[in-house]
């Protein structure tokens, strides 16, 4: 046998463990780099649970749409139930459009409910200019409006 045959047959073992490690080292490079593997305990601090920012965001979000839900099914449940005994008195119908108005446009939106905000607030500007032109048909149109309000929006009737 030669010397390099001897070589080999001699350190075989310990060049495919070599050659194992290597492919290994690549591998877990490569993997880390793209993001495979990620620590599941990732910035825990003192028993919070770790979650990423983008959980987190959702989670915010999901309040803010929870808080806006409650927030306008109140000022608006308790405009369409004052403003029906209010229709012969139109300075305090006015004052009512205008405190929920001010109440209305004080809310934080969330991106879901953009459109919802603005046909709230452009119907009781409708409803504010029936009311002091006393137009019975921009009335109408409002009342319309509020009925096509209530029923895609089905959550601010509950």
């Amino acid at each position: 046998m030669s010397k390099s045959q001897l070589f080999v047959k001699y350190h075989w073992n310990q060049i495919i463990v070599v050659f194992v490690l290597a492919v290994a080292a690549v591998t877990l490079n490569v993997a880390n780099d793209e993001g495979w593997l990620k620590k599941k305990t990732g910035g825990a601090v003192l028993g919070e649970t770790a979650s990423s920012g983008e959980q987190k965001n959702e989670k915010e979000n999901n309040q803010a749409v929870m808080a806006y839900q409650v927030a306008l099914k109140k000022e608006l449940g308790e405009y369409l139930s004052q403003r029906a005994g209010l229709e012969n008195d139109p300075e305090k119908w006015l004052q009512l459009i205008n405190d929920s108005q001010t109440k209305i446009l004080g809310l934080g939106v969330p991106n879901e409910y953009k459109d919802l905000h603005l046909k709230v607030v452009t119907n009781l500007d409708l409803e504010e200019a029936g009311v002091r032109e006393n137009d019975g048909d921009k009335k109408e149109s409002a009342n319309d409006v509020w009925g096509k309000i209530l029923k895609q929006f089905f959550w601010l009737n509950n």
